[in-house]
């Protein structure tokens, strides 16, 4: 699975509406970079854009 589909399958319960949901996205490619042991100081630019579009189109998705 990766981070963007993961991302948009984590449910915030009641905490679904807050302002900024997209940072699960940043944190899902965070984690996922610690777990591959590719994590470090840096933030994964491109890993968090490419998430970030597929995270969007999912929820595009169930929503028209």
């Amino acid at each position: 699975m990766t981070p963007g589909r993961a991302a948009a399958q984590i449910r915030l319960g009641k905490f679904d509406n807050w302002i900024g949901p997209e940072r699960v996205v940043m944190n899902t490619v965070r984690l996922y970079n610690e777990l591959r042991g590719t994590g470090g100081p840096d933030y994964d630019v491109e890993g968090t854009r490419r998430a970030t579009e597929e995270y969007n189109a999912i929820l595009a998705g169930r929503t028209g």
